[in-house]
This record gives C-alpha cells, structure tokens and sequence, in this order.
C-alpha cells in the first residue's frame, strides 16, 4: 500500500506537468496561427512522448514498491526468525538444565547406595518423572538395563550394550553428558532423545549409565502458540548433523525426527559457522530462508526457517494489485492522450471544445485528489525550492499539522521548524548547529531512495521514505509502524523475559551483570526459597507458579526502580543492587527480603508459607566477572543454608576452605560404611512407675580414624543433603534389630528415622529387611520420628507409617512441642508415644507455666490412648514431679548417658529386677 501511494504521488506530478505543458502547447499553436497539418504534427509529437514519460513512471513506481515491499518483508522475516531462535535456546537450555539435576539425583543415589540400591524404586519416584520424560533407566557396566520407569513393576534385563549412549561412556574418564540421537526406546517403545551421565561403583570404577529420555516433540510443541512466521519451522539438530526435534510449520519444510543432515550443503553451512542465516531450495522446490545459532554449553544448533516463497506471495499479491491499478492508470493515460491530442487540433478550430476539454481534465485531478485523501500513508511533494504543492490529509493526521495546511501548504523549512518547536525531535535530534530542514532532507545531497524510522513524542512510530526527482526535490511518504514494531519488541521481551513471573530471565541477568563493570562496588543477592518444593508437591504446579508470581512481585517491592531482579530457575532468585556500594547497605536489602518473604502469602484460597535463604556477595571484590562473582554468592547461599535457612550470609574468602572440608568430611562419610566406622550407642528409658528398663534409644556415633568421635550433630546434616542418610539409616536399623535380640524378650529398641529417609520412600523396606536379617520380632522395634518429618510429607508419609504399625512396629513422635506442635498430627497419624522434649523438663523445676505444658501434653495423650516420654532426665527432684504428673517413661543422664553396645548387659544387671520383685 505505501509503494501504490507513492505511485499515485508521482502520477501526481507528472499529470500537473502534463496539464500545464498541454495548454502551454494550445496557446503557442493559437497565437503563432499555425496551420491544421503543422499544428496536428506538433500536438501528436508531445501526446506520444508525454504518455510515453507516464507510463513509464507509473509502471517504474509500480516495480520500485514491489522490489522494497519484498526487500522489507524479507528483512522482519530474518529478524523474528532470530529472536525465535535465541527463546527456542533458553527453553532448550532450560529442559536440559531439569533434565540433567534428575541424573545427577539418579546417579547420588546409586553411587551412595554401594551398589544396594533399589533401582526400580530410584527410576519410579514421582517428583523426577514429568511429562517432558518418558522414562529414566539404568544400565550397568555390562550394558544391560537394570530399571525402567517405563514399567509399573522390575524391568526385565534389555541389552543395550550396542547403543550409542551407553557406548558413548565406555573407557571415558571425563564425566561428560551425552545427548544422542532420536531412537524409539526398547522399553518404552517411544522416540526418545537418551540424555546420560555415567556412574562408578564404590571402587571408582565405571559402573553404568543412567539414562533420561527426552521427548522431543515437548521442545518443538513448545512453540504452537507462538506465530513462526510464513510456513515457519523450528528444529533443534546435533553437531552430527541428526535432528533431535523438530516442529511448526504445518509439516511444510519441517526437517524429519532422526534425519541425517551431516552430508547436506545445508548442515555445511551450519558446521562452520556459531550462527547465521542463508537461504537453500528444498528437494520440494520451496525457496527457504533458514537462520541458525549454537547452543549454548551444548554440542546443538537450534534452526529456525521461513518460506521465502510465502514471503514473496505477499509481495507479488501486492504487486497484483498495484499492477491491476497501474493497468487501469495507463489505459486511462493513454486514452486521455489520444483524446487529448484530438482536443488541441480541434481547440485551433473551436474555443468550446477547449473548455470541456479543460473541464475533463479538471475532474480526473479530482480523482487524484479523493484518491491521495483516502489512503492510508501520508504524502508530501516538495519542489526543489522548498515549496510543498501537494500535502495529503493523513500527514496532517500523522504529524498533528494545522488542517489549514491541507488548503495552503507553508514551505518545507517552515513546516520543519513548527515540528521542531513542538518538540517533535527532542527523541531523534539533529546535530549541534545543523537546520532540521538541512538534517533530515537536504536537496542535492539525498541519496535517491531513503528509508529511517522516527519515534514521535506521543510514542507513534512513523517509517519514513523519502524519493528524489531528477529535477530536483523530493516526494516523501510516512507510515504509521508503531503495530508493527510493538509485536516485535514483544518478540525480543519474551525471548529475554521469565514466562513465570515476568521478571529477567538467567540470560538476560548474565548480560546486564556483565554490563555492569568494575567501576563502581555493587552487590549481588542469590535467593533460594525454602520449602517451595512442598508447594508444588503438595498443592500443584499451577499454585507454585502463582507463588511464585507473588514472590517476584514482592521482590521488585523491596528494590529500586534502578534495580534489576531476576528468576534464575526453579526456585532461585537473583538481585542486582546497582549502586549500593557498602556491605551494610547490602544487609540492609537482604534483611528486608528475609522478613518479607517469609510473611504468609494467600494463593488461590490456600495460606502458604515458606522463607528464603540469601548468599550476599559484592562485587568487584569478590568477582571480576558474572560467572565468579555467581559462585560467590552461591557459596554465601549454601554457608546460610546450612546455617538453618530463613537467614542471609555475607560472602567471606574461607567459605571456600569450608566448603572443600565439608566435602572432604563427605568423602570420609562415604568410607566410614565399609570400613565399619560407624557404631550405635544405647542409652536406656524407664518406666518411671517402676524404674525398669523398657528398651534403649539406638543413638549413632562415627569413630573417625583420625579426627575420633565425631558428633552426629557435625555428620548427619551431611549425610542427609548428599542422600547417605538412606544406607546409613538402612544400616542403623539392621545392627539396632541385631543387637536387641541378646536383651530380655520384651525389651524393645528405638531408632531414629530422618524425614529424609521418607523421601526416597526406602523406610518401610529398610525396617522389614532388618526384621527378616534379624529375626527381631516387630513389636519390640520403635521408630522414632519429627515434627518436621509429618509437616513436609504428607500424605505419603501417613500410608508408610499406617503400613510399618501394620506390621506391629511402635511409632513415636520426638522432641513434641519444640516445632509446629498442631494437634492434628496426633489425630492424622498412627503414633503410640510422644516424647517431651528436654527443654520442658530442665525448667520442669523452676516455671509453673512449664508443669502446665507437660500436664497438658500428658493428658492429651492419655486421652488419645498414648504413652509420654520425658527425655534429660536428671535429678530425682525432675523424675518425681513427672510420676506426680503422670508421665510414664523416663530417659536422661539420671539413669543412664548412652554407651557402646558391649556395656548394655552389664547395665541391664544394676537396673532391671527379676520378674517376681517387679511385681
């Protein structure tokens, strides 16, 4: 359309020249008296050449805006098809980030396990599988599939030995992840892209491989909302040069699953390049524009194409048009011309026939006119004096002109310097001491085509186009583009925006920490949410999206404007605090962020709480760079995690030295198993009516070779975040059932479970095998869990507890009142005891508000037909204010502190009485 208007814009002139040159002619011929024969000769030389000069500027104008509209259609094409590409790598990166903290969950598991894993339990939990999967698996050194999620119950054994990402890992040292081709899976029947880490067995040896495949379709359907473009198509192709997904499109130019490109010219190009963009014809004949890019830290390209032929449609159905109007234009030209040369031989015999010519003439201006008035770009012709003849109403629209100038157009200078004193070039200024005029359009010194935007004031954006005449000036049309460029910059948005919560994505937070420099100090905060993934599993994705949205709104509501938050991932947040330049600012922030997280959020008629943990780190002192001054603060957010979460910490140089003793100590963890360091103490609890031993608490203790008794307060938080806690929990019941079986028939053993334990789902078969190994009756093993333990898992850890009392084993809750303490979990939950936690009873003796507590708490479980232990139990004045309160068993350094299992019998003598004495 602003190609036809152009047209018409020259169409324009040249009839006004036309015109004039017309009756310049009539006049000569009129007063110089020539004869009819030379007058006929004079006036059809001039009618020819005239129509001659018409047509060919008219069809010119015609070709011109064909060849820009198919030129620009071309460049938006390209550019959108980039920024598809750069928002199909996050989302790439970001499945395969998900997909790859599974492995790595998989592999903890199997290499903590010494090889006693449960494999099909490990590949079935619910909260790795998703949709984006469709199945985990693991394979062992022999190359045969040990698990499957695919199957509901143990795989049977599937050789695998021959495929390319088991194969892959043989004789590697490195650990590396291995992306394979698309392959239909032999257990699950399904394409599949195998994504796999390698494993050792307890020697350092390879042990196997463990294998999450992706479904490929996931990555392609990601985009069926999103417009690709004419005939669009998105693949994601290996640098072997095999598509591992592909999509869009309608099937028209989508590459194949699996397809081999690697001897194609197309993937050559590919090959050579980081990214790019080149056009290639298909086998189909389709001319295709196809641009590419790398990914990021991994051996893919991502390729997104468009049909140049479906962009040329567009074009030629333009120039259909334009062409069907120029053919109707130039019949009209012509027949004017021959009824015009007709005129003037007839004007030299009849005056008349002047004047209805002239009145003919007259009205095809008109047309013209109503014809310029209607469309919808704004035209402008200026002569080369500056002097505007024609100016249409919807420039005067576009650029908010007095309408009077439709009727008297002012001079182009003129015109220039009232936009100037509106303000109109306050966003796009000319330079220092140079005229607008002269800046924007100067005549002599324009080029014969140009093409800028321009942003107005009021946010339009005009395109404007500017054509110089051979004779001098310019004809200028403007566009209102600003749809246009809106829906592209929605484009850019999104591919740097996080879906979920409308904050920075990871990438667009690493260019602007990059950005930012060493010039001045800034700080830098990495949140973590606590107990976010409880949300999610207990309430749903849809209301930890939602949380997730409140928690970034809050977030931008604790910073500045000039402040940049981001969503990193998952649960992981990021601050960038600009100009803050002290440490003490710094805390300031992250104080806030703390007590405002951690209020109650309302979602979707659900209360939530949750808290955070914040790792603080300044830069440039602790990092020259985004990558170093991350780590940082990621070290700041582990020393607070392991502080209790719901708390900050400043980055500080022997973080690190902590860190790698952690780890060494982790690596000690690892050993103690095998090499039998770790050992159960046994302190005893009494029946407070009688004073008879009942049983003894299994308390665990590791005999370090060199650093001796290590307490369990230093390795069981260890144990329990890199997922030991479940062979060394499995341990501790088996030697805890063993060792009761040489105490008195009814003296029962109490081993205390992690709620980690609950969350690999491995307690009950851990309890039944030790039982069987053991031979211990059920009744006589108690197992003692928390608070926290009931609150973080649910439902699921109900049908474990409600199937171990089953089997006749005690449940007891421990250390009651000193966490949520709701009276629910005494009706929900299957438990026979309750232990009152040892703070209660040291001030049993100096608080009365104390002796209210433990009564309460004793009457409660009396009610709900339970037992109460009193646990530190240390002066006979405590021991007789709890017989006084009903309590009914007794356990602290008054009876006994805990000893080595070799002690137990000598114990047992000095306390327990014979059966006939008790009664």
């Amino acid at each position: 359309m602003l190609s036809h208007l152009r047209t018409l814009n020259l169409l324009k002139r040249v009839y006004y020249l036309f015109h004039n040159l017309r009756f310049q002619i009539l006049d000569e011929g009129l007063t110089m008296r020539i004869s009819s024969r030379r007058g006929w000769a004079l006036l059809r030389q001039h009618s020819v050449l005239l129509c001659v000069v018409v047509l060919a500027v008219l069809w010119a104008g015609v070709y011109l805006t064909f060849r820009q509209t198919l030129v620009s259609n071309q460049r938006d094409q390209v550019k959108n098809s980039v920024n598809l590409g750069l928002l199909f790598e996050e989302t790439t990166l970001r499945t395969i980030g998900e997909v790859e903290k599974s492995l790595f969950y998989l592999r903890r598991n199997i290499e903590a396990s010494l090889g006693k894993a449960d494999y099909h339990l490990l590949v079935s939990r619910q909260d790795i599988i998703s949709e984006t999967i469709v199945q985990f698996a693991i394979i062992d050194a022999t190359g045969i599939m040990r698990a499957t999620s695919a199957s509901k119950g143990p795989s049977k054994p599937i050789d695998l030995s021959d495929r390319e990402h088991f194969r892959f890992h043989l004789g590697k040292e490195t650990d590396s992840l291995f992306i394979s081709r698309p392959v239909i899976g032999r257990a699950s029947g399904k394409w599949s892209v195998q994504i796999t880490r390698k494993f050792v067995d307890k020697d350092g040896a390879f042990g196997g491989v463990v294998v999450a495949s992706l479904d490929p379709v996931h990555l392609a359907n990601f985009f069926t909302a999103i417009d690709l473009g004419p005939k669009g198509a998105i693949s994601l192709i290996g640098l072997d040069g095999v598509v591992r997904a592909s999509g869009g499109g309608n099937n028209a130019g989508v590459l194949a699953l699996g397809e081999d490109l690697s001897k194609t010219p197309l993937f050559d190009r590919m090959r050579n390049d980081s990214d790019g963009s080149f056009a290639y014809q298909t086998e189909q004949g389709d001319r295709r524009t196809i641009t590419f890019r790398r990914v990021r830290g991994q051996p893919l390209i991502v390729a997104s194409s468009f049909s140049q032929t479906a962009v040329e449609m567009d074009a030629y159905k333009t120039l259909s048009a334009h062409g069907s109007f120029a053919a109707l234009l130039s019949i009209i030209i012509i027949a004017v011309s021959v009824r015009g040369a007709k005129d003037q031989l007839r004007l030299s015999f009849m005056q008349s026939r002047s004047r209805r010519s002239r009145q003919r003439a007259l009205r095809s201006a008109e047309q013209l006119r109503l014809t310029l008035e209607n469309i919808t770009q704004g035209i402008i012709l200026v002569r080369r004096d500056w002097t505007i003849p024609v100016i249409n109403r919807r420039l005067i629209e576009l650029l908010d002109l007095p309408e009077d100038w439709q009727r008297r157009p002012p001079r182009f200078d003129d015109l220039i310097q009232h936009l100037e004193g509106q303000g109109e070039f306050e966003i796009d200024p000319a330079p220092a001491g140079v005229m607008p005029a002269a800046h924007w359009m100067e005549p002599g010194t324009a080029p014969t085509q140009a093409t800028y935007e321009r942003r107005r004031p009021n946010g339009t954006v005009l395109e404007v186009r500017t054509t110089t005449l051979p004779g001098g000036g310019f004809v200028r049309t403007l566009t209102d583009i600003t749809h246009r460029r809106r829906a592209q910059a929605e484009v850019d948005r999104i591919a740097r925006e996080d879906v979920v919560t409308g904050l920075a994505n990871r990438r667009a937070f690493h260019e602007v920490l990059e950005r930012h420099g060493t010039a001045t100090p800034y700080v830098l905060l990495y949140l973590d949410l606590d107990r976010f993934k409880v949300v999610n599993d207990t309430l749903g994705h849809p209301v930890g999206d939602a949380l997730l949205r409140a928690v970034g709104s809050r977030i931008l509501a604790s910073v500045r404007d000039e402040d940049v938050a981001a969503r990193l991932g998952g649960d992981e947040f990021a601050v960038l605090l600009t100009s803050y330049g002290t440490e003490d600012a710094g805390r300031a922030v992250a104080e806030r962020l703390v007590r405002r997280l951690s209020q109650p959020y309302e979602v979707d008629g659900h209360q939530i709480i949750i808290g955070v943990s914040i790792g603080l780190a300044i830069g440039p002192r602790d990092g020259r760079n985004a990558d170093d001054l991350l780590k940082a603060s990621d070290m700041a957010l582990y020393s607070a995690k392991a502080a209790g979460r719901g708390t900050y910490r400043v980055y500080v140089p022997s973080m690190d030295d902590e860190v790698r003793e952690k780890r060494k100590l982790e690596l000690d963890l690892r050993r103690a198993l095998s090499n039998h360091e770790l050992e159960l103490h046994y302190q005893p609890f009494f029946d407070i009516a009688t004073r008879t031993v009942l049983g003894f608490e299994a308390l665990m203790r590791w005999r370090h070779p060199e650093r001796g008794l290590v307490s369990p307060a230093d390795f069981i938080p260890i144990a329990e975040e890199t997922g030991l806690i479940g062979p060394i929990g499995a341990w501790a019941l088996l030697q805890a059932c063993h060792d009761a079986l040489a105490w008195p028939a009814e003296t029962s053993v109490a081993v205390n479970v992690s709620s980690v334990q609950f969350k690999t789902g491995d307690v009950y078969r851990d309890a039944v095998a030790a039982l069987s190994a053991s031979g211990l009756p059920a009744h006589r093993l108690e197992l003692e869990i928390t608070e926290s333990t009931l609150m973080e898992q649910g439902d699921a850890t109900v049908n474990v507890l409600r199937e171990l009392r089953d089997l006749g084993i005690s449940i007891s809750m421990d250390d009651f009142g000193t966490g949520y303490s709701s009276l629910s979990y005494l009706r929900r939950f299957p438990l026979s005891k309750i232990k009152i936690d040892r703070s209660f009873v040291m001030d049993l003796e100096n608080s009365p508000n104390v002796e209210v507590i433990i009564r309460s708490i004793i009457d409660i479980a009396r009610t709900m037909e339970m037992k109460t232990t009193a646990e530190g139990v240390e002066t006979p004045q405590q021991l007789e204010l709890l017989a006084r309160l009903g309590c009914h068993i007794g356990q602290g350094y008054l009876f006994s502190k805990p000893r080595p299992v070799t002690e137990i019998t000598e114990l047992m003598a000095a306390w327990m009485k014979p059966p006939a004495q008790a009664a």
